[in-house]
């Protein structure tokens, strides 16, 4: 079996064994656990790994008493107020020449839109809360709500031969296997800090959700397991839930497969999706009406801001390399310095924010070659690298979707679910290589010339996903 394929048969098991109907400690636990057990399920069978690197080198921090002053007082949750919109800003962020951090999925939307709304924002992976420009940030601190409710959640621990008869059995009589010992200690731990967890997070978003009595809640990434506690929160109480697609969501995306149209309260009650590409590609258990093509405001911005260094006539050619964790595009990587001529080629190899401090564990030797320029760090966006190159290389990245809008040549990788970029080189916006040898002969002959007729991202984003916003509320005013 490929990806593709068991995809396929995990949708046609959860339905079969109709698992969103399962309670465990009167909660439905499947939606919670199905992301990371269809992993868990593609590295038993050897399919495909999905990409997990050790660690991320962390700088250290000091917090000044600025900072102190800004997380206590000036964003405390305590005095958030009334608002219409509230927005969940993505944990990952780019940081811009001032040291100042912005989440690309909501910054723009933060300063277009004209209601008043709060950005409520966690902490960084660094453990502090990035220094943020808006002026309607206010940050989430669970140990302070701990601290100030005085409640205490106890960790009830659930009979092992029910977490066995109710998901392990089905899943082992499915596919004709045995989970070893191991992995059902793991899960059996999970379910159980999930069952203490929820009812704190159920507790944290009602509070936060009484105080500022949104009409309408964006986030960014819903199978977060947090944001699905907010969305079943937010559901009880009638405030509708958007997500703003933030990466590749088609039929390898098993957060957004599913086998039939369902209600399921840990989803968001509409996605905003780049393109009419994918409303139709993946598997929605909402209905079409609440899936609404608006396009990516931070990759239309980036685009008119780089036009000026869209030129093809230089001394060298760039062929930008974007990593995904996986060594066969280190490979290519190294043999295209080989193979061709540094004089009249530049090549980048941009690592993944995942990979930042880890590119020699998991690649190697494979990108010491004097003409390979390793990039890692996050003064520089994706947006800078597309606005230069001439070919961009990848296998699954996001990265190969964004630069169509840069009209950029690209090359996809035949390797781990290259399938996912199939809209790419099917519709003329690049080509599918199968060998090194291919890739270099694409580069130095250049005949390739990309489509100009088919947009990935609906343009004029900002628009959109204001009008789509408003929309929203006026159908959530219209049910009540």
């Amino acid at each position: 079996m490929d990806v593709e394929q068991i995809i396929d048969s995990f949708l046609q098991f959860e339905y079969e064994y109709k698992m969103f109907s399962i309670e465990i400690a009167g909660i439905r636990i499947w939606h919670f656990i199905r992301f990371q057990i269809f992993y868990d399920l593609v590295k038993m069978f050897e399919i495909d790994t999905p990409f997990e690197p050790k660690g991320v080198k962390r700088n250290k921090f000091k917090r000044t008493f600025r900072d102190f002053f800004r997380e206590k007082i000036v964003f405390n949750q305590f005095l958030a107020k009334k608002k219409d919109i509230l927005i969940l800003p993505n944990g990952r962020k780019f940081k811009d020449g001032d040291g100042y951090y912005r989440c690309i999925y909501t910054d723009l939307l933060d300063k277009s839109i004209l209601q008043p709304h709060y950005l409520l924002d966690g902490r960084s992976a660094e453990g502090i809360y990035a220094k943020q420009r808006s002026k309607n940030v206010i940050y989430m601190d669970y140990d302070m709500f701990k601290r100030i409710t005085r409640k205490e959640y106890i960790y009830k621990s659930i009979k092992k031969y029910e977490i066995e008869k109710n998901i392990f059995l089905p899943i082992e009589k499915y596919y004709n296997m045995r989970f070893n010992t191991e992995l059902k200690r793991k899960w059996l731990k999970r379910i159980n800090e999930i069952t203490c967890e929820k009812r704190f997070f159920d507790d944290y978003y009602n509070y936060m959700l009484h105080r500022i009595k949104p009409k309408v809640i964006i986030l960014t990434c819903y199978y977060n397991i947090q944001m699905m506690y907010l969305c079943e929160v937010a559901k009880k109480k009638r405030i509708p839930v958007i997500e703003l697609q933030h990466g590749a969501i088609g039929r390898l995306h098993i957060a957004y497969n599913f086998h039939e149209k369902m209600k399921l309260p840990g989803f968001p009650d509409y996605i905003f999706t780049y393109g009419e590409l994918d409303k139709v590609k993946p598997r929605f258990p909402i209905e079409d009406k609440r899936i609404i093509p608006v396009g990516f405001p931070e990759l239309e911005s980036n685009c008119n801001k780089y036009k000026k260094y869209r030129s093809f006539y230089k001394a060298r050619k760039t062929i930008l390399f974007v990593s995904q964790g996986l060594p066969e595009i280190a490979k290519y990587a190294e043999a295209m310095a080989d193979i061709l001529d540094s004089k009249k080629y530049r090549i980048i190899f941009k690592l993944h924010p995942k990979e930042f401090g880890e590119g020699k564990n998991i690649y190697g030797k494979r990108l010491i070659h004097s003409n390979i320029e390793v990039y890692e760090g996050y003064d520089k966006t994706i947006y800078e690298f597309l606005a230069k190159a001439d070919w961009v290389v990848g296998c699954y990245s996001t990265v190969l979707y964004e630069a169509t809008a840069f009209g950029i040549k690209i090359a996809v990788i035949k390797a781990s679910r290259y399938k996912s970029m199939e809209d790419i080189y099917k519709n003329g916006y690049g080509i599918l290589v199968d060998s090194e040898q291919k890739l270099a002969q694409e580069i130095m002959e250049d005949t390739f010339m990309v489509n100009p007729d088919i947009s990935i991202f609906k343009k004029n984003a900002i628009e959109n996903i204001l009008n789509g916003i408003s929309k929203v509320m006026k159908e959530s005013h219209s049910r009540e």
